[in-house]
């Protein structure tokens, strides 16, 4: 078997530039300039609920809350997209960046001080899922916490996490802060675990490039959550790359078609 490729010094440089070059969406409570903000990476969580439905739903669960920690102006969150441009780089595997010291050294290489981890570990009566923030310079773990919550009621088990992954990173709120960060966090909602693991489906075939599935999944998602920015922003992001995928496609294939009517097309 082919050893995969370690994680080297010129990546980690790499990954410092990704992720100055390509910040979370702009902080909503608390600002702060960049060089203040604790840099954070969610990771994806794993499936250990042995159901194979929620295969996916550990992508969605860090995109969600990615999306909610970057409601708050001292954090800076790194970018999903970065996480999986490391992943596919480095061909890892669920079982190697859910390995402890695969993960820190992941938050390192995307310049990250914190990293979050964590897996679903239950779905019945209740879907549970637990998390770790770990200091990536120290390896400490500064903090784990739980949530658990009815499929009907995802939502609260995100809400859970978020709250107790924003104690552990010591964020000091205002009063008026802590109400614009619950209402970015409404903004964000998905109601249930069936529109979640969707939301999951629609980001995994996304990411292979399976551009008309990925359509199919976030439509059934923006129907069920038509209120929620992040997947109205989600949408937007893949039918914007569909659109332009399949018209690279298709001026690949009139290419083609010429070269093969004009003589000497192939050199155009």
């Amino acid at each position: 078997m082919r050893k995969r490729p370690a994680i080297g010094p010129l990546l980690l440089l790499l990954g410092m530039a990704l992720v100055a070059s390509h910040s979370a969406p702009a902080p909503l409570a608390g600002q702060s300039s960049s060089e203040d903000r604790k840099v954070v990476a969610v990771l994806y969580f794993e499936n250990h609920t042995g159901v194979e439905r929620f295969e996916p739903l550990g992508k969605g669960l860090a995109e969600m809350l990615i999306t909610d920690l970057s409601g708050i102006g001292s954090l800076r969150l790194v970018e999903r997209a970065r996480l999986q441009d490391l992943i596919d780089e480095q061909q890892l595997s669920r079982s190697d960046y859910s390995n402890p010291d695969t993960a820190l050294e992941i938050g390192r290489v995307l310049a990250a001080e914190y990293v979050i981890t964590g897996s679903v570990v239950g779905v019945e009566p209740e879907v549970r899922v637990d998390s770790r923030l770990i200091h990536t310079e120290t390896a400490e773990i500064l903090q784990t916490a739980s949530a658990a919550g009815t499929e009907d009621r995802f939502f609260t088990i995100q809400e859970e996490l978020s709250v107790a992954l924003v104690e552990g990173l010591e964020i000091a709120f205002s009063d008026q802060e802590r109400e614009e960060y619950e209402r970015h966090r409404e903004r964000n909602r998905i109601q249930d675990a069936e529109t979640a693991v969707a939301y999951s489906q629609a980001l995994d075939e996304y990411d292979r490039g399976n551009y008309v599935e990925a359509l199919e999944k976030i439509a059934f998602v923006a129907r069920r959550a038509p209120a929620s920015t992040m997947v109205e922003l989600t949408y937007e992001r893949i039918r914007d790359d569909a659109e332009e995928a399949a018209q690279d496609e298709a001026e690949s294939r009139v290419r083609g078609f010429l070269r093969g009517l004009i003589p000497g097309g192939d050199e155009r």
